[in-house]
């Protein structure tokens, strides 16, 4: 018979796995569909369940992140290879792994969970105001939303320890809040992790197992297989890891007052601008938590890392290429591809803060009275019982000059000469540098780690960490500048 009829052969199935467990929303996610509602006020809408209205998280959304987590531990980030993945999820259509998934995912529906609507812009790195149609605002679920996960694995004969390989690797990056969904994934959106695993085993070449998985959850008398709960029954065999990123973890203190504007007023201020926030779980409760987003902490730190290449390269067309292969590009045009960012930043909470409503007015610059119903009130976020917030940023694939940059970036961020917000004119958004932590791991080990902290108003270098170590990477991005130190 052709190969290209071998689809029509039985499928030996000696095996079946079925795994369960609660997908926790660890921050805000967004799934969506990309439809719109006409009549709607809200842009980009939650996808949702025909018959009961529930945020819907289908099971091919989840086989997609699995497939592509999957591809880069075995290969590293943006590598087209074929292997594990493949052999999990199915080749193309006519390739040698055939076409046919050995893992069935079930759509989702969400339970316990709580929508939050956030506004979003993007703003003109030249202008300093909202590109135009660039305003728009989403439907996330808050972090907690609990969506219960259910898969089965098939296994072949002579498949099985790589099938488990790539299970287990799968499941495990799930686990450990690796694997990201839904959209905006690389600003903050769509962190996850999974609890309370079950895991069932039959073995289909026994009549016992094949009536137990025939009466699963019929309370039949051969239904008294017990579940495992720990991922290592699938397999102890561990896969290395491929990936190549440069980890910057920065904790600063809150140095006056910040305002980043959107969402609900979680404390009836009244006010007409209130510090966003966001909804995590505490002891089982939702609670409002003021936090800045991964989108805002992104545009903040690309025009300054414009601004910081512009002065070094003096204007050449390298520096705007540099930036937006690190952060992505929308503007392609002809043979020009969209860029995807490599950047990835994470929502950011901020503890300790207190919300305090200002009353302001705007002044007529040629009077120098108020200007006609220009009265409004702030509910800005003040510095208070030492108020701190931790930025997580990583870099995939990066090479020693964009290190540098971010490195510069870093130091404008630690001495207050960059904020976050708006109002950063009169003050607000200023933070200060308390410790980093800087990774950079690749061909699964740890190239280089640096920590970098503040004691009584002196920057120390942890030991073996030494400025002359950090010092390379700016002088990398010199160097590809063209300018000299």
């Amino acid at each position: 018979m052709a190969k290209s009829d071998g689809w029509r052969h039985p499928r030996p199935i000696v095996k079946r796995i079925i795994i369960e467990g609660n997908l926790e929303l660890q921050s805000p996610a967004h799934f969506g569909s990309g439809d719109t509602e006409p009549l709607s006020p809200i842009d980009m809408l939650l996808l949702r369940d025909p018959l009961t209205g529930a945020p819907l998280l289908p099971g091919a959304s989840i086989a997609g992140a699995l497939r592509n987590y999957l591809r880069t531990r075995q290969f590293g980030y943006h590598k087209k290879q074929t292997g594990l993945a493949e052999k999990l999820f199915g080749g193309d259509k006519g390739s040698d792994h055939g076409n046919q998934s050995s893992l069935i995912i079930h759509d989702s529906i969400a339970t316990n969970y709580n929508i939050e609507v956030r506004d979003s812009v993007r703003i003109n790195a030249k202008t300093r105001t909202a590109e135009d149609g660039a305003v728009f605002n989403i439907e996330v679920l808050s972090a907690g939303t609990i969506f219960p996960l259910k898969m089965e694995l098939l296994i072949e004969q002579g498949t099985e320890s790589d099938l488990l390989l790539a299970l287990k690797t799968a499941l495990t990056g799930l686990a450990n809040g690796d694997i990201h969904l839904g959209m905006r994934k690389n600003r903050g959106l769509g962190h996850v992790k999974i609890t309370k695993w079950q895991i069932w085993e039959y073995d289909m070449t026994k009549s016992t197992d094949m009536l137990a998985w025939l009466s699963r959850g019929r309370n039949f008398a051969t239904n008294n297989i017990q579940p495992a709960q720990d991922l290592d029954v699938l397999t102890k065999t561990p896969m290395p890891d491929a990936r190549d990123y440069f980890q910057l973890t920065a904790i600063f203190n809150l140095n006056g007052s910040i305002l980043i504007g959107g969402g609900a007023d979680p404390d009836g201020s009244g006010a007409d601008d209130v510090h966003l926030h966001g909804w995590f779980l505490n002891n089982g409760k939702l609670e409002a938590i003021p936090i800045i987003p991964g989108s805002s902490f992104a545009g903040v730190i690309r025009h300054r890392a414009q601004k910081i290449v512009n002065t070094l390269f003096d204007g050449q067309p390298l520096a705007e290429t540099l930036v937006n292969k690190m952060f992505g590009s929308d503007k392609g045009t002809g043979n020009n591809k969209l860029i995807a960012s490599r950047i990835w930043v994470s929502d950011t909470k901020i503890t300790g803060g207190k919300s305090v409503v200002q009353n302001r007015i705007a002044i007529d610059r040629f009077t120098g009275g108020a200007h006609d119903t220009a009265l409004f009130s702030e509910a800005a976020l003040f510095s208070e019982n030492d108020a701190r917030l931790t930025l997580n940023l990583r870099l995939i694939n990066p090479d020693d000059a964009e290190i540098g940059l971010l490195l510069h970036v870093l130091k404008d961020l630690w001495t207050g000469d960059l904020a976050i917000g708006s109002d950063s004119s009169i003050g607000r958004g200023r933070l200060q540098g308390r410790e980093a932590t800087l990774l950079w791991y690749g061909n699964g080990a740890e190239k280089g780690k640096w920590v970098i902290k503040t004691a009584n108003g002196e920057l120390t270098f942890e030991p073996p960490t030494t400025p002359g170590e950090l010092e390379q990477f700016a002088a990398k991005l010199n160097e590809k500048g063209g300018a000299t130190q």
